[in-house]
């Protein structure tokens, strides 16, 4: 059956020269091994049960893909080689190149090229978990204006509770990841960029950009900004923004355009793509190369800190013309600010709060939560800063592992004192374990790549955002900080390990 499926596509080429031999060859053994791979995803607790015609098109699929790889022709034209080959169901008695029984499928796919290129792969992505409470949220991207700051607006993307039953306030849903950024993975990893738009298969974010809910009993939303780490994006924390969200919060994820981010826009409309640091750099150098992305990350915290609280605080009648983001400000609580950072954007939120100690600025943040806090990009002076805000330190597995990355968590929570909520460690997880890698391909895919740890996704997942809704109540509420010990104790040990420096014990 693969030889004839195979030797069927290639007779579909209506341009020889762009099938080689070598091509040939391999992509026939290609097939051979997707089989054996859509056999073994019925094993997989996922897949199992799946329709045979999923399976098998995840195996059609590594072959279009692999015959893509080694051709150099227009994208749609090579595609249209293989429309059928993709669209063919196992057990039918189809024919290509006849009308004999084909699949009206096959018809419908082969008229619409970008539309298959945007659907391929999708079928192989793991679900979407629910968010961690039932909240219903919205979700949306807007640049937010800036006032000075050498910056005229920033890209954010905001999660938010909102009202279930209300009309969507735009009328078009925004993709998952803009394909700006597919693209600058593509040159950046040498991925084909084909493969990541199947991979994604066109889906759009999951949460419709709705009016703003109001908190029960009166009140407003507690607002969190976040700050993404070195390759990242607004979009790239899509899931865990939700998770955060659904805990009855405002959050807003930033698109840094400091040179660190996978790609920014700038103010004017300049595409600023992530700038790699020297190779063989030492420690020294790369403070060095990361100071003026830290001070940039300094500028952008405080132009938005102080354009949230001005929209925040500013009535309906006085805002020039609509906007959503002013909308859902207004919604919440200025005065009660979280920041949360990842990796180097974990290390930007401690700079930001020693350059506020030095000059003796109030700091507008009531809490910080700092995931895999990395140390090496900031000087000895920001190391020794004690925080004086509360902050809670969530580390992954592969972060407890290495002896200098998890010593800078030790030393922020060391000078922390009483200001150090907790240190939770996430057993079985990868440095990415809180990004959208986690939701691209199956586990067994991820952990080979080693994007993903050892553990199961989507407990650890939910370890982490319960971690994080202990340590904000007991930034809150002495009462819960009294029992948060207590509340991890009763988490899932064998996730879950509670470094708060008073129990350390590696």
């Amino acid at each position: 059956m693969g030889s004839i499926g195979f030797f069927s596509l290639v007779a579909l080429q209506p341009d020889k020269r762009h099938v080689h031999p070598t091509c040939a060859l391999s992509a026939y053994l290609n097939w051979q091994a997707a089989m054996g791979v859509a056999v073994q995803l019925k094993q997989v607790p996922w897949y199992k049960g799946a329709p045979q015609r999923m399976l098998y098109t995840f195996a059609h699929v590594c072959v279009c893909l692999h015959i893509y790889a080694h051709t150099d022709a227009d994208t749609e034209r090579d595609l249209g080689g293989v429309i059928f080959y993709i669209a063919w169901r196992p057990g039918s008695s189809t024919r290509y190149g006849t009308t004999e029984k084909r699949p009206r499928s096959c018809f419908r796919l082969g008229y619409s090229n970008k539309r298959l290129s945007a659907m391929a792969l999708s079928v192989v992505r793991p679900r979407r978990p629910k968010t961690y409470r039932s909240t219903p949220l919205g979700c949306f991207r807007e640049r937010l204006p800036l006032d000075g700051h050498c910056m005229q607006d920033i890209l954010l993307q905001a999660f938010y509770p909102a009202e279930a039953d209300a009309a969507p306030m735009r009328a078009e849903v925004e993709p998952l990841i803009r394909d700006e950024i597919l693209k600058a993975f593509s040159a950046y990893k040498g991925i084909p960029l084909l493969a990541l738009r199947s991979l994604i298969g066109g889906s759009k974010l999951p949460d419709r950009a709705r009016p703003p809910a109001s908190p029960e009993g009166g009140g407003k939303w507690p607002i969190v900004v976040f700050c993404s780490g070195l390759w990242g994006s607004c979009e790239m924390y899509t899931q865990f923004c939700r998770d955060v969200a659904s805990l009855g919060m405002i959050v807003l994820a930033m698109e840094h355009a400091d040179g660190s981010s996978i790609l920014a826009t700038s103010s004017s409309g300049e595409k600023i793509h992530y700038k790699e640091p020297p190779k063989n750099i030492t420690r020294e150098e790369l403070v060095e190369f990361r100071a003026p992305q830290l001070e940039f990350r300094l500028k952008e915290l405080m132009a938005t800190v102080q354009a949230i609280q001005a929209l925040s605080r500013s009535s309906p009648t006085g805002l020039p013309g609509p906007s959503l983001l002013a909308r859902v400000l207004r919604s919440g609580d200025a005065e009660d600010l979280t920041l949360m950072g990842h990796s180097f954007g974990a290390s930007a939120g401690l700079n930001y709060f020693k350059t506020l100690s030095d000059k003796g600025l109030p700091c507008p943040f009531r809490c910080a939560v700092l995931l895999d806090f990395w140390q090496e990009p900031l000087p000895a002076s920001v190391l020794d800063f004690s925080v004086q805000v509360d902050v809670g330190l969530v580390v992954s597995g592969v972060w407890v592992k290495n002896p200098i990355w998890i010593s800078g968590c030790e030393k922020v929570a060391d000078n922390a004192l009483q200001h150090c909520v907790a240190m939770v460690h996430v057993r079985g997880t990868s440095h990415e374990w809180v990004t959208e890698t986690q939701l691209l391909l199956p586990c067994w895919v991820m952990r080979r790549t080693g994007l993903m740890g050892k553990g199961h996704h989507y407990r650890c997942a939910e370890s982490t955002i319960r971690a994080v809704e202990y340590i904000l109540e007991a930034s809150r509420d002495s009462a819960s900080r009294r029992v948060l010990t207590e509340n991890l104790g009763r988490m899932d040990q064998k996730i879950v390990q509670d470094l708060t420096p008073d129990v350390w014990s590696f």
